[in-house]
């Protein structure tokens, strides 16, 4: 099972995009939305990311979004 999951999340990976905070600055001047996965503590305590949808991790993985 962990050939398959480790399978499933190299796959994944492939198609996520990593910004550095200045390439996701430049990203949404350009059109991109970035969502805050980062839990409302984080968002509290290290502050809002002007711009960014924030969306707490549990919404999505609660049957929110699946």
């Amino acid at each position: 099972m962990t050939d398959t999951i480790t399978g499933l999340l190299e796959t994944a990976r492939e198609h996520i995009t990593r910004y550095s905070p200045a390439e996701a600055a430049e990203a949404m001047r350009a059109g991109a939305v970035l969502v805050d996965l980062r839990p409302t503590e984080y968002r509290w305590r290290f502050g809002e990311i002007p711009g960014a949808v924030a969306v707490c991790p549990g919404t999505c993985w609660s049957g929110g979004w699946t």
